[in-house]
């Protein structure tokens, strides 16, 4: 089957390089990235339970999400972002200017971010529901595994949206204190600091004591002129930040922070779940990157 996949793949988009076509002086220097790149499927994944793959096309003005057949290669238009619009308006939820990135749900729905909304929409009834809200100004978003929570993080404090209302987590007013984001490196293959329990009832947060590491300078060139920004970074050798890992309970609002010991400056990776949500597991790895222990740690006493 994955051979088969592929040299359709192979065929249907080696008849858009087929084409030839003479280029204009005009083409080349002010529409080069139009007609100078080649073609390709945009937003290219499998539909939820389905032999089929959709992709987003553009053409003639148009945005349209089509389905393709990975048996017969067949191509069927299924969603336009007018038609998404006209539903997000009656939904009262904001116009999009460009088709969102999406995920499937299902071989019926699927689900974006819009602005500071999540959405859902049902192709087979074309309509559009907001499940979740998240507030101006979020970062480092977070979907629960049920697909209708969100958790995010505003500045350095950690927020969630579940069962129709918002929650504050943490209260911390010091910027050298930081919730919810990544922390430690990025090669230990952290890339988030937020982790939602299976069955959506908890969320485990790095919280990152960051007000002994020394500050550095880094120039920002988004600006004119260009300006220096200090950042917290702990050079070789010298104090790092201490992370410690809370576990917040949507039932009672109160948050448990794991027993993770000394040295404080170790490194917390791996964070998971166990599938019951009684446990988290975390490998712990010294500074000096040497020792490798995995820990199991009761979610509910720490």
């Amino acid at each position: 089957m994955k051979k088969k996949v592929f040299v359709f793949l192979v065929l249907f988009l080696s008849g858009a390089f087929a084409q030839k076509k003479n280029f204009t002086t005009r083409d080349i220097i002010f529409n080069s990235y139009y007609s100078l790149a080649p073609s390709r499927l945009n937003a290219l994944q499998w539909v939820s339970n389905e032999n089929s793959l959709s992709f987003i096309k553009r053409e003639k003005g148009k945005t349209i999400l089509e389905r393709i057949d990975i048996k017969n290669g067949s191509t069927k238009a299924i969603l336009s972002l007018r038609q998404l619009n006209s539903s997000l308006e009656k939904a009262n939820i904001p116009k999009l200017k460009y088709f969102p990135r999406f995920h499937w749900l299902s071989s019926r729905k699927i689900q974006f971010v819009d602005d500071t909304l999540l959405v859902h929409f049902n192709l087979k009834t074309n309509r559009a529901e907001i499940v979740a809200r998240m507030l101006k100004g979020y970062e480092n978003l977070q979907i629960a595994p049920n697909n209708k929570f969100v958790s995010f993080t505003i500045k350095n404090n950690l927020y969630a949206f579940a069962n129709g209302r918002f929650y504050q987590i943490t209260h911390d007013d010091n910027p050298g204190i930081v919730n919810g984001h990544t922390v430690h490196r990025v090669e230990f293959g952290i890339n988030k600091g937020i982790f939602w329990s299976p069955r959506n009832n908890y969320i485990a947060f790095y919280r990152k004591d960051e007000t002994m590491v020394s500050d550095y300078p880094v120039l920002n060139l988004t600006t004119r002129p260009a300006t220096v920004q200090m950042v917290k970074y702990p050079m070789a050798g010298q104090t790092s930040q201490q992370v410690t890992l809370g576990v917040y309970s949507l039932a009672n609002q109160k948050t448990v922070f794991l027993k993770t010991g000394e040295p404080k400056d170790h490194y917390l990776t791996c964070v998971t779940w166990g599938p019951r949500e009684k446990f988290i597991y975390i490998a712990i790895l010294n500074r000096d990157q040497n020792h490798l222990r995995l820990i199991k740690y009761n979610s509910k006493t720490g």
